[in-house]
Parts: structure tokens; sequence; C-alpha cells
């Protein structure tokens, strides 16, 4: 979104206004102990948010990655989006509408903090699945869910296309076994930058369901490295 068009047309509404974009991030996850049976009980709902324009040295690490607000995911089950964001959104609200109030002070003008919002997308027929409700974030200036839409390279990538798409070329593999491949994967010298991302075993059920149940980044580590870990037999 920031490299794209999409920036360009928010920040074109500005002028002269000194504009800080805004990545915000969803995601669920368990605490406590997340393999117990009653771990539902104790699943969480984060809100994150991370300034956009950060270098990579920067955007990539945890401490610029800030926390907005946690919900117990049994809360949001009952009350939906509206009531859950409704304090995040009230606070967002006047960053873009008032310049003047809650903003950065600069040599006597106000900089205005503009907000953008990271969004998984997934396509669907309207007339098959329905419309559940208008996103809660549209009511923020110069957003919509529509227009900004974007991957999530871990969740839309990594976790969804990738899962199935290794399960199925594998499976096509006609000069390995499946336990040559694992061999190949355990022994296989990752680089310094991947080594605490080793793959583990991938299992014939992985292979007959049809996608594998690996972690994000061993799945980078997968797709990274797999012609180089298989290539000699296929050149």
């Amino acid at each position: 979104l920031f490299q794209g068009t999409v920036w360009k047309e928010v920040a074109a509404h500005y002028n002269e206004k000194t504009v800080i974009p805004h990545y915000i991030y969803y995601d669920e996850f368990g605490v406590g102990d997340p393999l117990s049976p009653a771990a539902t009980l104790h699943k969480m709902d984060g809100l994150c948010y991370s300034i956009a324009a950060l270098p990579p040295k920067l955007s990539s690490k945890f401490d610029t990655v800030l926390l907005a607000q946690l919900i117990y995911n049994s809360d949001y089950k009952e009350f939906k989006n509206a009531k859950c964001y409704c304090k995040v959104i009230s606070e967002l609200i006047p960053k873009v509408r008032n310049p003047g109030k809650g903003v950065l002070q600069n040599r006597g003008e106000a900089e205005l903090l503009f907000l953008s919002f990271l969004l998984s997308f997934q396509r669907s027929t309207k007339t098959v699945y329905g419309i559940k409700e208008e996103c809660v974030f549209n009511s923020i200036s110069n957003f919509h869910n529509i227009k900004s839409l974007t991957c999530d390279i871990r969740h839309d990538f990594y976790l969804d296309v990738c899962r199935y798409d290794m399960a199925r070329i594998i499976k096509g593999i006609i000069y390995y076994t499946l336990n040559d491949l694992n061999d190949r994967l355990k022994y296989f010298d990752f680089s310094k930058v991947d080594h605490g991302n080793k793959i583990t075993n991938i299992s014939q059920k992985h292979i007959s369901q049809g996608y594998i149940i690996i972690t994000g980044a061993e799945m980078s580590s997968l797709v990274t490295y797999f012609g180089i870990i298989i290539g000699d037999n296929y050149s």
C-alpha cells in the first residue's frame, strides 16, 4: 500500500501537511497453555500498529510494532467489530480530521497523523456468501476496505497458497520418495538467517490431505530452498 498508487492518492488530499502512514495489524493468539483442551478459554485478539515509512532494518524489529488493543476472543464473538473497536476508532478519527488536536507540532504548524490499515482479503461471490456488515474502519477519512486490499504474506501466502501448492508439487515428484526429501531437509545446510527455521518432517498425511501443516517461517524456508534441495536430479 505505501509503495503503490493507494498511498499516492491518499497523500494528495493533504498537500503541504506532513503525513505519517501507519499499518494496523490484527491476529489471534493463545495464552497460558495454548495446546491444552481449554486453550480457547484464554484466546486473545491483538491489534498492533507500526509506521509504514520505516526502513526495512527497523520495520522488521519487534520494538517498532506497538500494541493498540487486546480483546478476549470470547468477547469479540459476542460484541462483534463495532463495539470491540469503537475506542480505537474514536482515537483515530480526531487525529485524522482535526489536525489541531492531539497531533505533533513542528515550527508552529500542525502535522497530520494519518493512519492506514492492512487488511487480509479473500474474494468471494456476494450472491453466494452474502455481506455480513460494512467494515467499521470505513468511518476513518480516506480509508476504505475495498480500496486498501493487501496481502498478508505470512497468512495469505505461506500458510495458505504455499501449503496447498507445495503438497501438490511434492506429490508429483517422481525422482524422490518422501523419506528421501525428509532426509535432505534434515541435513540441509540452511543459511544463518534461516538457521532457526529448519523444516520439520513432512508426513504422508500432509501429502494425502493436500496441504502441509508447518509454521509460516518453515514454509518460507521450504519455498526458498526447495529448488536447491532437490534440484540436482532435475538438471
